[in-house]
């Protein structure tokens, strides 16, 4: 009995030109025939030997596939090599592989595949669009998921690139079809906000939602209450929520009644949501050593993905701080890490401001902030030049006096502390007719770990009313702000003044050595010394602080 052949295997290509010995025709698409010897052909396929064997065909219909990838098959077969796989015949040659149960084939295309995917960066669309319609074919044709899960695994450590593709993809609702659609939801996967976005965006495209079929399908397979859960998508999906309810259904009144019922129950989460949302501070999921190490594609990816990142102020604050303590206060100001001159860094931010629909950020706070690092000089001028990233809006608050590090951390005595912020005479919170001053107040509270002070918060205080102060009237901040961002103004004993973003990556907390920080040792030379942690300027603690606060309102 002769021994069983493996494959794959070299038969050699050149008998591809015996007349004799190609004894099977394979009927491809337009008419046209090649031939291939059926031996070789059933060695590889299990299929083909099956049709030989049982049926005793002469020729093989694959009228489904075009003349040159049956080529490209059949030479496969005879080389026992994938050849001359390309975008152009994939689809045909990956198809044939699981059609004719082709074991080693279907795993030189997978291959071929998984190298295409390692390429993708996610900034070119059509190397995304084209993995993404392949690995949705296999998926939907061949019930095969190994492609998808190994695009959408690539997709899902490339920060905000699977947003980005997904919400231009899916432009326009109303030219692309339910099955295309389910693609968009594969890929999407948990990250529903994603789907909301795309419809937000639909209906400020469109200037009223169309209930199409595709949208309304979107709709409903739009988890919202996971959309109110997440700080990245809450005030989105508040809008989007806001704008359907406002629209004229007319002859969709039952799809309204449902969409309305949907937004009714996220509502409930809405309310509780919002009890929990501090606005400051700002604490993300990163150590601060491990933050600063991070190269610019790495930090535009981690701060386009954070829900602590809610707005373009806290984006520039976050670039602001990597930029400054990249590799100390000398070294920034020489050399900074990236450069905002070439358009590719400011290209990379329009991508997140635009997947993120955030509003614009403040010309008065960009002016505000001390540019110390020749790296965000451009950056601030980037932004403040453009209209499309930037507004006249904003109110500054100010603290009435100046004070010690002592009167600002170090308070042990008073576990709750009163600062009143203040704007400037000439400064008004819109559509405020009091004569006072506008002002809002924060309370600073103590917090213990065991028998010693761990840190302390600091909160806007609600409804304030001082009836001490007749100069100053308050505003409630959750009721009148949609964005609120902190700054500190340092002045150090040579009377240099800095002002900066507070940090966002932590609270202020005593260290073992008793001094308090806001994260980066803000006021002491202490860690500037030891080498352990940075810190923003080795000041003594005579130095003087002043609190601002940036608002700006609904």
């Amino acid at each position: 009995m002769a021994p069983e052949v493996a494959v794959p295997a070299n038969f050699g290509k050149h008998h591809l030109k015996s007349r004799t010995h190609n004894n099977l025709e394979l009927l491809c698409a337009e008419g046209e025939v090649q031939r291939a010897n059926s031996m070789i052909l059933s060695l590889n396929s299990s299929v083909i030997e099956d049709l030989i064997a049982r049926l005793e065909i002469t020729s093989l219909d694959m009228q489904d596939f075009a003349a040159p990838a049956v080529n490209c098959f059949v030479e496969s077969m005879y080389s026992g090599e994938l050849e001359n796989c390309d975008k152009t015949n994939f689809r045909d040659l990956n198809k044939m592989g699981h059609v004719f149960d082709v074991t080693w084939f279907v795993e030189r295309c997978l291959k071929y595949f998984t190298e295409l995917v390692d390429k993708v960066t996610g900034r070119c669309y059509e190397d995304v669009l084209f993995v993404a319609e392949e690995a949705w074919f296999v998926e939907e044709n061949l019930k095969k998921c190994k492609l998808m899960d190994s695009l959408i695994n690539k997709l899902d450590n490339l920060g905000n690139k699977k947003s980005l593709f997904l919400k231009h993809y899916a432009t326009d609702l109303n030219q692309i079809s339910v099955k295309q659609l389910n693609m968009v939801l594969r890929i999407a996967g948990p990250e529903a906000g994603i789907l909301a976005a795309i419809l937000a965006s639909h209906l400020k495209n469109n200037g009223s939602l169309t209930l199409t079929e595709t949208s309304s399908y979107l709709f409903e397979n739009i988890d919202f209450m996971q959309c109110f859960s997440s700080r990245r998508y809450f005030e989105l999906t508040q809008k989007l929520m806001s704008q359907l309810l406002n629209d004229d259904w007319n002859k969709d009144f039952k799809s309204a009644v449902k969409w309305i019922s949907r937004y009714a129950k996220s509502k409930e989460l809405t309310d509780n949501q919002l009890t929990v949302m501090d606005p400051y501070p700002i604490m993300l999921d990163l150590p601060i050593k491990e933050f600063l190490k991070l190269d610019w594609d790495s930090l535009c990816g981690f701060l386009s993905q954070s829900d602590r990142i809610s707005n373009l102020f806290l984006f520039f604050d976050a670039v602001y701080i990597w930029l400054f303590f990249c590799r100390g206060e000398k070294d920034a100001k020489k050399a900074p890490r990236v450069n905002f001159s070439d358009r590719n860094y400011i290209e990379d931010i329009i991508d997140i401001y635009h997947d993120r629909c955030w509003g614009k950020i403040s010309r008065k706070y960009l002016k505000l902030v001390t540019p110390d690092s020749i790296g965000i000089i451009p950056l601030i001028k980037a932004l403040s030049n453009s209209d499309d990233f930037s507004c006249s809006e904003g109110v500054i608050f100010r603290s009435e006096e100046d004070y010690s590090v002592t009167e600002v951390l170090d308070t042990s005595a008073h576990d709750v502390n009163l600062m009143s912020l203040v704007t400037e005479e000439s400064e008004k919170v819109a559509g405020c007719t009091k004569k006072t001053k506008c002002g809002i107040m924060l309370k600073r509270s103590l917090v213990k770990k065991g028998n010693s002070m761990g840190h302390f918060l600091l909160e806007i205080v609600q409804d304030t009313v001082d009836e001490d102060n007749h100069e100053i009237h308050y505003h409630n901040v959750y009721g009148s702000f949609k964005t609120v961002s902190m700054l500190m103004g340092i002045r150090s004993t040579a009377g240099k003044e800095f002002i900066i973003p507070i940090p966002f990556n932590c609270v202020p907390c005593k260290d073992s050595n008793g001094i308090w920080n806001w994260g980066f040792y803000l006021f002491s030379g202490y860690a500037k010394h030891s080498g352990k942690t940075p810190c923003y300027y080795n000041f003594g603690r005579d130095v003087k602080a002043r609190m601002i606060f940036f608002v700006i309102l609904v």
